[in-house]
């Protein structure tokens, strides 16, 4: 789906309409990129698509691993915004090796030996 622009990579999973993609995709700070095919974004910005399209598509429980992994600072403490206020009330099991994102997402923490 790498020749896809973003909001067409969304829609083809989630089945939302062009608005709300294109909404959703203003908050992950890709509005102004996403008629672009994907395959010339950045992996920061195909991270962020990808956790857009699992955000917005319907689920009981969503899995996140190491969602934030790669992404700058100040893109990480947006996007993880985002992602908190999206899955507030829902089931998610999200897979971090950092302690900070644990903390905000205000985590119950299980170490396996």
């Amino acid at each position: 789906m790498k020749n896809l622009d973003a909001v067409t990579n969304i829609h083809i999973t989630t089945g939302k309409t062009k608005e709300e993609i294109t909404g959703f995709l203003k908050k992950m700070e890709l509005d102004d990129i996403a008629g672009k095919p994907v395959s010339e974004y950045s992996g920061g910005m195909k991270r962020r698509v990808a956790i857009a399209r699992a955000l917005l598509a319907e689920y009981d429980i969503l899995i996140m691993d190491e969602p934030l992994q790669g992404l700058d600072a100040e893109t990480k403490e947006k996007v993880a915004t985002v992602i908190k206020m999206q899955t507030a009330g829902k089931t998610v099991l999200f897979v971090t090796h950092d302690e900070k994102e644990a903390e905000f997402f205000e985590a119950e923490c299980m170490e396996l030996v």
